[in-house]
């Protein structure tokens, strides 16, 4: 079925719209409308103390949105970070580093060799320390002359 209209009937059908949409805008509601609109303030007390309710709702948000700012970044900080974890989750294989083989060559004797040979030979450990003798003489007054 094919929908045929005019433009006339179409500018008719706008005004009649715009005419009941004018007069339900200007229109006074009638007591059964006022009745319930009193029944539903009563039911929100909270409407009844917007101005307070709202002070306290931002004071709230003044002492906890920064807290709760912080909170989420780190949220997602974590959940892009578990993303990116995931995505890259190839094992890395670092290899050991390959220490340098000395392997000692033949030298040439030289003025320096037995320099040489007593480092090379010196022993780092000391010999245990000698305990000196008591003597009971010692004072700590001063020494006449």
């Amino acid at each position: 079925m094919p929908i045929d209209f005019s433009l006339v009937d179409l500018k008719q059908k706008i005004q009649t719209v715009f005419q009941k949409v004018g007069k339900l805008v200007t229109s006074k509601p009638s007591a059964h409308q006022q009745v319930d609109l009193q029944h539903n303030e009563n039911d929100l007390p909270i409407l009844n103390n917007l101005p307070q309710t709202l002070s306290h709702l931002r004071q709230i948000f003044r002492k906890y949105l920064p807290v709760i700012i912080i909170i989420l970044v780190l949220i997602f900080g974590l959940l892009i970070g578990k993303k990116i974890a995931s995505v890259s989750n190839q094992s890395i294989d670092i290899p050991k580093p390959t220490l340098p083989t000395i392997t000692p060559t033949p030298s040439s004797d030289s003025s320096l060799t037995p320099l040489k040979q007593s480092i090379e030979q010196f022993n780092p450990q000391l010999p245990d320390p000698i305990m000196p003798e008591f003597d009971d003489s010692i004072t700590l007054q001063e020494l006449e002359d």
